[in-house]
């Protein structure tokens, strides 16, 4: 930036009177501003193209700049050519650094869109955009009016905008730097460049109808500024100009109402542990631009990490002297206060997360349920005392819903017990019919061979007793899930009969390893939904898929019956909350889409153990 003024200041006196040298300083400065601003971009914010192509480039325009200033040189002060105002040299110099300046911009562009590094992306922008604003209004104010004879804004003023150039520069460079006073420069951005885009706008609108109306020439300058100050103090337009400024100066924008109602509400309805922790470690940090979060739960007298990053296992005591300090705090507490109120033991055992600016603890009914630790934002190590409020309140619900689940938990795991003992005695009676009553009603059939009407009957009630042992507990689950899964189908075409649906079975993964129970849960699930689609689906066409992707089991069975009706959809029977308790109980995805007169289409997902 010095040699830019260096290149700049001269150029009054040199246009004047050539005075102590000015014309050849400024070329000079120049020529070498166009190699510093190629050999500056090559690697800032991040190199865009190889090194052996930014070793050439730089060589190549280093030489190309040494040459320019020795020719200016020699041309100058030997030659004395410098009195012709627009000689070929001036050209050559001009038109080097104009080269050097598109080279400098394709070279921000590519790196803006090759790199997959979000910051870097994010700096790129903020040079980019700095440059656009500092050139428009010249452009658009100046500069477009002058060529089609209109009244034009004095260049005097528009060239002021160009310190929005090297501004863009010095933010990135020194952004951690200028954090202490980033809320201060964000709120002077977001005003200006209101009162920037309002002024522009209007100019243009008014100068249009100033040129047709044949109106003053100060009418234009007078409408645009009266539009800024009364738009100026408009709400909505502030808010939206904040969030365009805060997304491109930190990758990131949250309102504190949105924060604190939406994620409050959502915690409010989770019913798993898993999504839990998602909403507090990763959209909470989405909303407030944090760049590292960690939870940890309670489990019996101990807080545990929850999902560690290279596996790496951390627990900690309820009686922990940060637990305590936490506890007794009610409320989130700053790290550099923490640590000044812990003794050295207590330090190491935290050691890991030092990272943290700030720990939250989330407590319910006088209990530590667990501590959110949140590091710096991506805008700065800056936690306001309104964000305080805002995790405060996010705790608070947070515990609720930990003390919901693990209500739910207990719940589940009751159902689950109960299911259990459910499956052991489907197995008890499947085994007492089989080894029992069949085994005698077959020595019966032997012994009346002779009387063909009661032979008939005896084998209709073996054959009836026989499908209820196999709905107890098929044999076929012995052989594995699949072909279990192809046996039911079949016995379901044969319930079906001639004028029933047609049954279409599609395995498409072959033979897969699943635990016993998971592979029994899965089954009745199938058992249930193929009862209720030939029962009540009235539809013509029915398809059981077996499928996997990702990883993932899917299982399909979709009809193209009348679908479910509205209640029974939306609140679910006996038999549709038996499937979704056996899903939880193996941590499958149950999904029942139904559409009136469409079908119905039940999905399961499932990742094996």
């Amino acid at each position: 930036w010095l040699l830019t003024g260096i290149a700049v200041a001269p150029g009054g006196p040199a246009g004047a009177s050539y005075f102590w040298g000015s014309a050849t300083t400024m070329k000079i400065a120049w020529a070498l501003l166009g190699f510093f601003l190629v050999a500056l971009h090559l690697y800032f914010p991040a190199p865009s193209i190889a090194p052996i192509h930014r070793k050439r480039i730089t060589w190549f325009f280093a030489i190309i700049s040494v040459i320019l200033t020795c020719v200016t040189l020699v041309d100058d002060l030997v030659f004395k050519t410098y009195f012709s105002a627009y000689t070929g040299l001036n050209y050559f110099v001009y038109g080097f650094f104009a080269v050097s300046v598109l080279i400098s911009l394709g070279l921000l562009f590519l790196g803006f869109f090759r790199t997959s590094d979000p910051d870097q992306k994010r700096q790129t922008g903020i040079v980019l955009w700095g440059m656009a604003l500092g050139f428009v209004p010249f452009l658009a104010l100046t500069l477009l009016p002058i060529l089609f004879s209109l009244p034009y804004l004095d260049g005097a003023y528009t060239s002021l905008f160009l310190i929005l150039i090297p501004l863009s520069y010095a933010y990135v460079i020194h952004q951690r730097k200028l954090l202490k006073v980033d809320f201060i420069i964000n709120r002077i951005v977001v005003f200006f460049i209101m009162g920037l885009l309002i002024l522009t706008v209007s100019f243009l609108t008014l100068l249009v109808a100033a040129t047709v109306l044949k109106s003053p020439a100060l009418m234009p300058l007078i409408g645009s500024a009266v539009a800024v100050v009364v738009a100026l103090p408009a709400s909505a337009l502030r808010d939206k100009a904040n969030r365009w400024v805060s997304r491109t100066l930190y990758g990131s924008y949250y309102d504190h109402t949105s924060v604190a109602g939406g994620l409050s509400s959502r915690l409010a309805q989770a019913l798993d542990r898993d999504t839990m922790i998602s909403l507090l470690t990763n959209d909470l940090a989405k909303q407030m631009g944090i760049q590292q979060t960690a939870l940890l739960l309670t489990n019996g007298d101990n807080l545990d990490l929850q999902r560690p990053t290279n596996n790496e296992v951390f627990a900690a005591k309820l009686e922990d002297e940060l637990c305590q300090t936490l506890l007794n705090a009610q409320a989130p507490v700053r790290a550099l206060n923490l640590w000044g109120l812990l003794p050295d033991s207590c330090q190491m055992r935290w050691r890991r997360f030092a990272w943290g600016e700030l720990f939250v603890p989330i407590i319910f009914e006088g209990r530590l349920q667990g501590i959110l630790i949140l590091g710096s934002r991506i805008a700065g190590d800056i936690y306001s005392d309104q964000d305080i409020s805002i995790l405060a309140t996010v705790a608070h619900q947070a515990a609720l819903a930990s003390a919901n689940i693990q209500l739910v938990e207990r719940l589940r795991g009751l159902s689950q017990q109960i299911v259990r003992a459910g499956e052991e005695e489907r197995k008890q009676v499947a085994r007492e019919l089989h080894d029992g009553v069949l085994q005698t009603l077959s020595f019966v059939k032997h012994s009346i061979q002779h009387n063909h009407e009661l032979v008939g009957y005896v084998d209709e009630i073996i054959t009836t007793l026989r499908h209820i042992v196999k709905m107890q507990r098929t044999s076929a689950l012995n052989r594995g899930l699949a072909p279990a899964l192809e046996e039911l189908v079949t016995d379901m075409r044969r319930r079906a009969g001639e004028n029933g649906p047609e049954i279409a079975w599609r395995n498409r993964i072959g033979e897969i390893a699943v635990p016993d129970e998971h592979a029994t849960a899965i089954y009745r699930i199938a058992q249930e939904s193929l009862s209720n689609a030939l029962k009540h689906a009235r539809a013509k066409d029915i398809a059981v898929t077996l499928a996997q992707e990702n990883g993932k089991i899917e299982f399909t069975i979709e009809d193209n019956g009348i679908g479910l009706p509205p209640v029974i959809a939306s609140e679910g029977h006996y038999g549709l909350i038996g499937m979704r308790e056996r899903a939880l109980m193996i941590g499958a995805n149950l999904r029942v889409v139904s559409d009136q007169e469409e079908g119905t289409r039940v999905v399961m997902e499932y990742t094996p153990c």
